[in-house]
C-alpha cells in the first residue's frame, strides 16, 4: 500500500495515498469563528467550500511551519466529505508491503481516537493517522450538517 509521509514535532506519520484526493500548496484561508485553533479555516476546492485542520496544532499544540514542503492534503473524510489537512513535510509517497510493514499497536492507549498503528519497516517509525476519527462530534457538527455529524 501507499502512503503519504509527513511530520508533526519531528516525527514521521502517514495516510493512505487511498485516501487522498489532491495536495495543494499552502494558500490562504478564511476563518471560522467559533471553532477549536486547531481549525486553520476553510477554502473553496472547485466550488466547495473545505475545512482545513492544521494537524501540528491539532496533535501537538504547535502551528505548522511556513514552508515550502508544508501542504494542505485534500482527504476524504467519512467517504461523503472533503477535509483538508495542512501538513509539514509532505512531499513523499512510501510503499509499505502489508506483509514487511511490520504493523503494530503502540502499546499506550493514545487519549485521541485518530491514532492508528506504526509501521516499523525500514529505518523509521511510521505512525498512522485515522482521518475518519479526526474530529469530535461536536467539531464535526460545526463543519458539517448535523445530520452528517451524527454518522459513524
Amino acid at each position: 500500500m501507499l502512503y503519504l509521509k509527513f511530520t508533526i514535532a519531528g516525527q514521521w506519520y502517514g495516510l493512505p495515498a487511498a485516501d487522498i484526493i489532491e495536495l495543494v500548496p499552502r494558500l490562504e484561508l478564511t476563518r471560522i469563528l467559533g471553532v477549536p485553533d486547531y481549525i486553520a479555516g476553510y477554502f473553496n476546492y472547485r466550488g466547495e467550500s473545505v475545512p482545513v485542520v492544521e494537524l501540528a496544532k491539532r496533535a501537538a499544540g504547535q502551528p505548522a511551519t511556513d514552508a515550502i514542503s508544508t501542504r494542505i492534503v485534500i482527504v476524504r473524510y467519512r467517504g461523503r466529505r472533503k477535509l483538508g489537512l495542512l501538513l509539514e513535510n509532505a512531499t513523499e509517497i512510501v510503499e509499505l508491503d502489508p506483509d514487511t510493514a511490520n504493523w503494530q499497536t503502540t502499546g499506550v492507549q493514545p487519549s485521541e481516537a485518530y491514532w492508528g498503528d506504526v509501521s516499523l519497516a525500514g529505518n523509521e517509525a511510521l505512525q498512522l493517522v485515522k482521518i475518519d476519527q479526526l474530529l469530535p462530534e461536536d467539531v464535526r457538527a460545526i463543519l458539517y450538517d448535523e445530520q452528517e455529524a451524527k454518522s459513524p
